[in-house]
């Protein structure tokens, strides 16, 4: 839980992305986190993203 202004930015990367090429740094949206729940036996859905060491690409 949280909340974020609406013209609030910070500077933020570079990263990595799953073509091997890195984004540039740029400003995004602030959250500011006021709340962490949980429960037991959560389901957390997550992609890996990257190349893998063959260098073929995870998404395809």
């Amino acid at each position: 839980e949280g909340y974020a202004y609406p013209n609030e930015r910070r500077i933020e990367g570079p990263f990595g992305d799953h073509f091997g090429y890195y984004s540039l740094s740029e400003p995004f949206p602030v959250l500011h986190v006021t709340a962490i729940t949980y429960r037991k036996d959560a389901i957390y859905p997550a992609t890996i993203v990257g190349k893998t060491a063959d260098g073929r690409c995870m998404d395809r």
